[in-house]
């Protein structure tokens, strides 16, 4: 069942950590068409505040994503995925893609995911 939203205080704001633009391009063509599926569409209700650099720069992103008040955010690998979680313990994390959060010491087991942070194959 798709989602409602009809004023603009419905909006949904979702964070975007990557390494590289191309992370971009990659939530635009794989991600928005299923967020679209549930009725989060992009300009519509669905506002992306999408943050890229190197790893060195990473937790500088993650803490503005972090303070611009995100519902969620979605990061595309694990380096991403760290520097957000090591931000916030409250705001979701999503991880799409790269590789698995165990081994990549995302999480340390598969029921004690950090904080609200979730793994999404790719």
């Amino acid at each position: 069942m798709a989602s409602t939203f009809t004023a603009a205080s419905d909006r949904r704001k979702l964070g975007v950590l990557a390494q590289s633009s191309a992370g971009m391009q990659t939530v635009r063509s794989l991600v928005l068409p299923e967020l679209a599926k549930h009725g989060f569409v992009d300009g519509a209700n669905l506002v992306l505040d999408f943050r890229a650099g190197r790893n060195a720069e990473l937790p500088r992103l993650a803490a503005e994503i972090v303070e611009r008040g995100p519902d969620a955010i979605l990061t595309i690998a694990p380096p991403p995925t760290r520097a957000a979680r090591d931000r916030t313990g409250a705001v979701p994390i999503v991880m799409f893609g790269g590789q698995d959060a165990l081994p990549s010491r995302v999480s340390p087991t598969a029921r004690e995911l950090p904080g609200e942070t979730s793994a999404l194959p790719s």
